[in-house]
């Protein structure tokens, strides 16, 4: 299980960090939110806002994130959201931490 866990999260992370690592995965919300719709707030639509797409990623993938930028920038079409890719898993934190923090800083 936990190969495969890799394999689809993290094939670029080192497999020590991997092991090192698995304990600290949580699900991200409540099954319970995904009935809510999202609300923002107001100047929300202001913000600049950035998605990281990362191209080896076998749990997002391409098309996903593509229809998410593009539903932002419908919502928000005076501010549109950039989208950028960095090659890595899913698990971008733990393979590529330099460049994701470079993108981040390039992205404020």
């Amino acid at each position: 299980m936990l190969a495969t866990g890799k394999e689809t999260l993290a094939a670029d992370v080192d497999d020590v960090l991997w092991t090192t690592t698995t304990h600290m995965f949580t699900p991200d919300a409540p099954i319970a939110m995904y009935g809510e719709v999202a609300e923002f707030a107001q100047g929300f639509g202001a913000l600049e806002k950035t998605y990281i797409r990362c191209t080896q990623d076998h749990v997002m993938i391409d098309t996903t994130c593509e229809v998410i930028v593009e539903d932002l920038n419908q919502a928000w079409s005076s501010n549109p959201t950039a989208l950028v890719d960095i090659e890595s898993s899913h698990e971008v934190m733990f393979s590529k931490l330099t460049e994701l923090a470079d993108l981040i800083i390039a992205a404020a």
